[in-house]
């Protein structure tokens, strides 16, 4: 009997210890990938991979040079357009098709703006909020508070693509706007995120 009782009490402890949202996720069960930010002077939110069915993509794409780019979004939305969506995106040094993985290492860069007209060595910001609103560093003149710092970096692994990954822990602060609008938004934070490389 007191084996029964035993078994009972363990069975119910491992159901109690299971984290809230993780069902139908593979992968480490301790978070390497979370943020957190502020919007303006009172919303909070923190993003953790693997809680709630949040995960932190990699990937990476070429305009006039190459951009590496990491973004945290719900399973279900693979490209990180979905509300609650926020993206991290760093480009290039240099133009063509040889990523400077250095760039990479800690330092602060400047944002992408209007006016800018060099387009490399730069960081942008990309936040979707609840209402499905896209918010943009780089459609913002920025302040002298504006930073995007990467205070350590690291070789990951593979991501699903098989494409080289950079894990970073950053620290950020700039205003992002919306397209034709005026309207801005203080947006600050830090947290570990993650590229990919070319």
């Amino acid at each position: 009997m007191m084996r029964l009782i035993l078994f009972f009490f363990l069975a119910i402890l491992c159901w109690a210890c299971q984290k809230e949202g993780d069902s139908g996720l593979t992968g480490s069960p301790d978070p390497v990938f979370s943020v957190g930010y502020r919007v303006g002077n009172s919303d909070t939110a923190t993003l953790i991979a693997g809680v709630n069915r949040v995960y932190h993509f990699t990937d990476f794409r070429s305009d006039d040079v190459l951009v590496a780019l990491g973004f945290f979004a719900t399973v279900s939305c693979p490209d990180g357009s979905c509300p609650g969506s926020l993206h991290f995106e760093v480009r290039n040094i240099q133009s063509g098709n040889v990523f400077n993985a250095n760039l990479l290492s800690p330092r602060t860069l400047q944002y992408k703006t209007p006016t800018r007209k060099d387009s490399l060595h730069i960081a942008s910001i990309v936040w979707i909020d609840t209402t499905g609103q896209r918010w943009e560093s780089n459609l913002v003149e920025q302040d002298n508070v504006a930073f995007f710092e990467i205070v350590t970096s690291e070789a990951y692994t593979l991501n699903e693509k098989g494409q080289r990954t950079q894990k970073m822990y950053v620290r950020y602060a700039c205003r992002l706007g919306t397209g034709g609008n005026a309207q801005t938004r203080l947006f600050k934070g830090m947290g570990t995120i993650a590229v990919a490389l070319p």
